[in-house]
């Protein structure tokens, strides 16, 4: 296994890092939450300065607030960072290059 990037998104704070292979995390950082789909741009950004700090990853996992289709990865509705139907699965697996799942902080 190498590494692998987690992200959660909240309200106020995105907060992520990267573990190794034996689980130790290798990088970590977090950037205010701006509101709307701005929000995903900055999940993307903090990602990819993390993965350029430890090299590629192979998966990423985010968790976002609000109402979330897991299955097709779309970032559904929520009120505290308003956004609505963002496909937030496709988007950050163009922006990191490896498979991302989403699900939602409940």
């Amino acid at each position: 296994m190498t590494n692998v990037l987690a992200v959660d998104v909240g309200g106020t704070t995105i907060k992520a890092e990267i573990a190794g292979p034996a689980g130790a995390v290798l990088a970590a950082g977090s950037v205010p939450t701006p509101k709307g789909a701005a929000a995903l741009d900055a999940v993307a950004e903090l990602g990819a300065r993390l993965i350029a700090s430890t090299g590629p990853i192979s998966a990423a996992g985010v968790i976002l607030p609000g109402i979330v289709d897991r299955d097709r990865r779309i970032a559904v509705f929520s009120a505290n960072v308003g956004w609505s139907d963002l496909p937030a699965g496709e988007l950050l697996d163009q922006a990191w290059g490896v498979p991302v799942a989403i699900d939602h902080d409940v």
